[in-house]
């Protein structure tokens, strides 16, 4: 198994206490737009809080997230390399924040990010729980941004954000392009399937 995700040692490593109340949801954003999500599109900065905060929500409707039980042993090697030794000290809503905030993601990002996490997962019946879903959010991420945008940065600065040394993301990346079978096409029904499960 993987090692914990890991802090970085410079000032990414501090998410701004404003996006989160006592319940866990995302508050201030409106406020924060140049300082901490660099946008200035009123709509888009709102769509991305609704967008985080239901993905947070499937997350927490699995039943198995936030077991601390054992596991069955096949289940762990399917995702193992994924699987981090103990639970990661910040809560998955605060990790996509900070890759939000840092990578400049776009709402369509985290909606392609989820088509194939959920294709990752569909495939061989994946576990994702606490232990799991930051790094394998972080790679399905960094996949759809690949995939879709003009420019984005390369996989060193995704895995400083990501608090996971460089190699590991690199072959994290290959280990989930071969678990889809390198099925990295979307469809507009899929794309438009996503779109209305994370944003009503």
């Amino acid at each position: 198994m993987s090692a914990n995700v890991c802090d970085t040692d410079d000032d990414t490593d501090e998410l701004p206490d404003a996006y989160i109340d006592d319940d866990g949801n995302i508050i201030d954003l409106i406020d924060n737009i140049n300082t901490h999500l660099f946008i200035n599109d009123d709509e888009e900065i709102v769509k991305k809080a609704q967008i985080i905060n239901n993905i947070c929500k499937v997350f927490d409707s699995n039943k198995c997230f936030y077991s601390k039980r054992n596991v069955d042993k096949m289940q762990i090697s399917n995702v193992a390399p994924f699987y981090s030794e103990i639970i990661p000290s910040i809560l998955i809503k605060e990790y996509i924040i900070r890759i939000v905030q840092y990578a400049h993601a776009s709402s369509s990002m985290l909606i392609v990010s989820m088509i194939l996490l959920q294709r990752f997962c569909n495939i061989k019946d994946y576990i994702i729980n606490v232990y799991a879903v930051h790094r394998l959010f972080l790679v399905s991420f960094l996949i759809s941004v690949k995939l879709y945008e003009d420019s984005f940065k390369n996989n060193a600065y995704y895995a400083h954000i990501g608090g996971i040394p460089l190699k590991e993301i690199n072959d994290l990346e290959l280990c989930f392009l071969g678990a889809i079978n390198f099925d990295l096409c979307i469809t507009t029904e899929e794309y438009e399937k996503m779109f209305n499960q994370l944003i009503n």
